[in-house]
């Protein structure tokens, strides 16, 4: 039996309205879905942004809770119906995940964390790193770029009047930042997601942001090049070796301390810290004199006026030639942002048949020292 064009289209006709009633529906209960897991969303961003704690939802948290709500139902019309204008109606297609099949097509790929938590996401690798929030950022287009660093100022002189004025030539050094890829991702599967009701995806972001913070730290102190070399090595500016024999740790003094103040600028010693390992504070702290009299009083966070920070990437063994306390100043480090924020990603399809997802997290960074002068270290004596 064949139908005419006419059969045809009378037939679209009437089951056109009907499909589109039961897809619809679908949709609407889809929708309502959404609206209801909102409301437990609110409970699991807690981890990440303070304000959403209280019993009243700013202004501000209100629209971000309701730009997610339509960037998910967006999701949901354009993965399932092609609907092209579902994800621009509510934010474009920048919320949409890059995966490896694809760079755009929310079918193929997850989609990321919306921009209203990069903020919250940003805070927390801030406090678990000593440096992070205290260097100067540089924006990146590219994969590399060079910054201008004063080397030598300019000078200025005292003239009568008539006097020829004096030339003077500051002279000027390029520091040049490199982006590389810190990274990782876990699997996990989705019902440990689902019964969870979004608190291990919420939690594993945290924990991999505070691992991030205090791996930069890392590289910041120790780093042998790659991304940069630290404020340990011999990239500092200056250096405090100490006496002959005093190859361990323990044999720190206040006078080490204070040698390592007056090698540092004093433009630059203005916010800068004394940074070590809490077994070295630990020296510092019970030190005393002949008379039992403690020599250092660290109770207030500070030595002469500075604050010393302890963290533990940095060195707590003892050798020899071993630099193990820094005295710097976080302003002269620089730190290149391509992008400016981490990506967290989530894929549900590439484990899609074990029913898992991976959830990956990438920072694009660049990290140098912009003043070697601003940083000096102190090393254990050679024998």
């Amino acid at each position: 039996m064949f139908l005419s064009q006419e059969d045809k289209k009378e037939i679209r006709g009437a089951l056109g309205p009907i499909i589109q009633g039961v897809v619809d529906e679908k949709t609407a209960v889809l929708e309502a879905k959404v609206d209801s897991r909102l409301l437990d969303l609110k409970d699991s961003l807690q981890n990440l942004h303070p304000s959403f704690s209280g019993s009243r939802i700013s202004r501000e948290d209100r629209a971000n809770l309701e730009g997610l709500a339509g960037l998910l139902k967006g999701a949901y019309r354009h993965s399932r119906h092609g609907d092209a204008r579902a994800l621009d109606e509510f934010g474009g297609l920048d919320a949409v995940m890059k995966t490896d099949m694809t760079e755009g097509t929310g079918s193929q790929g997850g989609y990321t964390v919306p921009t209203e938590l990069e903020g919250s996401i940003l805070r927390i690798a801030e406090e678990s790193s000593l440096f992070l929030g205290k260097t100067r950022g540089v924006s990146m287009g590219s994969n590399q770029i060079t910054v201008p660093a004063l080397n030598t100022p300019p000078s200025v002189a005292w003239h009568s009047e008539g006097d020829t004025i004096t030339q003077t030539s500051p002279t000027l050094d390029q520091v040049t930042l490199n982006v590389y890829r810190l990274d990782a991702y876990v699997t996990v599967t989705n019902e440990l997601l689902e019964d969870s009701r979004a608190n291990i995806a919420n939690w594993l972001a945290q924990e991999f942001t505070e691992a991030m913070g205090k791996e930069v730290d890392n590289q910041i102190f120790n780093g042998t090049g790659t991304p940069c070399s630290g404020i340990l090595t011999a990239a500092a500016g200056h250096s405090v070796v100490m006496s002959a024999g005093d190859t361990n740790f323990s044999a720190i003094t206040p006078t080490y301390l204070s040698e390592m103040m007056s090698k540092m600028d004093s433009t630059a010693l203005a916010g800068a810290f004394f940074a070590m390992n809490q077994a070295v504070a630990h020296y510092l702290r019970t030190l005393t004199d002949s008379n039992g009299r403690y020599l250092v009083d660290l109770s207030n966070g500070n030595l002469w006026g500075l604050p010393i920070h302890t963290r533990e990437v940095c060195p707590s063994s003892s050798g020899a030639e071993t630099a193990f306390v820094a005295l710097c100043n976080p302003r002269y480090f620089l730190t290149g942002l391509r992008y400016g924020m981490m990506q967290i990603d989530m894929d549900p399809y590439s484990n899609f048949t074990s029913n898992k997802t991976n959830i990956r997290v990438i920072w694009r960074m660049a990290l140098n020292i912009g003043k070697a002068a601003a940083f000096v270290r102190l090393l254990t004596a050679a024998s």
